[in-house]
Parts: structure tokens; C-alpha cells; sequence
């Protein structure tokens, strides 16, 4: 029974976190304890995590640096476009959760 509670702990845990990652909730992050098994898979998943907080930041990054461009540039911009490109910032940030 030890085995098993070493094996199924753990994938419960990813399994959790890689449906909150399905929903869009990238940076999620797996922890387990140091005597558990799957901690290779663990470290591989807090990767895959990380690296895709990292590219959603930097696109949330690139939408920000637009709508300042476009504010700046032209103060009668289209306020449907600048509130297209804003509501579509804040959603993307929103799924972000910061890997600690």
C-alpha cells in the first residue's frame, strides 16, 4: 500500500494541475514531497508550465506595448479596437499565474 500511495499522491497532483492548465490557468506548478516517486515528471511538467507563463507573458507584454503605440500615436484611435486589444490583454493576464 505504500507503493501505491507513493504513486497515486503524486498523480493526483499533476492530474490536477494539468486540468487547471486545460482551463487556460497556465504557471501551475506541482510540488511533492522529496521521498515521492514520478519526480522527474514532476520537474518536466513545473518546465512545460513555466516556459508557457513565459510565452503568455510575453504576448501579454506585446499587446500592452500596441495599445500604448496605438494611444500614443493617435489620440481618435478606434475606441472599439483599443477595447477589443484591452479586454484581450486583461483576459490573457488573467490566466497567468506566477510559477514561485
Amino acid at each position: 500500500i505504500i507503493v501505491t500511495h507513493k504513486l497515486a499522491g503524486p498523480l493526483f497532483s499533476i492530474t490536477r494541475e494539468m486540468r487547471k492548465i486545460g482551463l487556460g490557468k497556465v504557471g501551475m506548478k506541482v510540488n511533492l514531497r522529496t521521498d515521492d516517486e514520478l519526480k522527474y515528471l514532476m520537474r518536466c511538467f513545473n518546465e512545460m508550465s513555466e516556459k508557457l507563463s513565459e510565452i503568455c507573458q510575453g504576448d501579454v507584454d506585446k499587446i500592452g506595448s500596441i495599445l500604448d503605440k496605438m494611444t500614443d500615436e493617435n489620440n481618435k484611435s478606434s475606441d472599439e479596437s483599443l477595447s477589443l486589444l484591452t479586454n484581450l490583454r486583461d483576459e490573457m493576464k488573467h490566466r497567468i499565474v506566477s510559477v514561485d
